[in-house]
């Protein structure tokens, strides 16, 4: 039974929903104790290791469904906490990505910002991002 497909792909899955469970707890906890720069290195330190284990195979699909289903779990599961995580699970997995900070293009009201990710031109998470222009720009590269 080791060697059945669906039984592989049930056990990364596992693996993946808990690494993203843990990237996100920890994330979350830096946001509220840290200065960002300081979170965002740990972030960065974070994306150019590889897991010490076998890497999970991730697709931008599979970590957009497991960062999504995080926010039972993780308490003020913000826009840049769902970033963050999505982009440490595929850096950690060998791939690239970039964090984007950016607010509404429309002007009035409260000042609003949103973060989102991007892999291979598409955005993993952060939803509909058409509205807001970007102010930043920060890429994640795995070792």
């Amino acid at each position: 039974m080791a060697d059945d497909p669906d039984s592989r792909g049930t056990a990364a899955s596992g693996r993946l929903r808990l690494q993203a469970l843990g990237w996100a707890w920890l994330l979350r906890i830096a946001l509220w104790v840290l200065p960002f720069r300081w979170t965002l290195a740990l972030v960065r330190r974070a994306a150019r290791r590889r897991s010490r284990r076998r890497p999970v195979p991730t697709s931008a699909t599979s970590v957009r469904a497991t960062v999504q289903s995080m926010d039972r779990f993780v308490p003020r599961f913000t826009c840049l906490v769902q970033a963050l995580t999505a982009g440490v699970l595929i850096c950690r997995s060998g791939g690239e990505a970039e964090i984007v900070l950016g607010v509404p293009e429309a002007r009035g009201g409260a000042f609003e910002a949103h973060a989102w990710l991007k892999y291979d031109g598409d955005v993993v998470v952060g939803g509909d991002v058409a509205q807001h222009a970007a102010v930043a720009r920060i890429p994640l590269r795995p070792a």
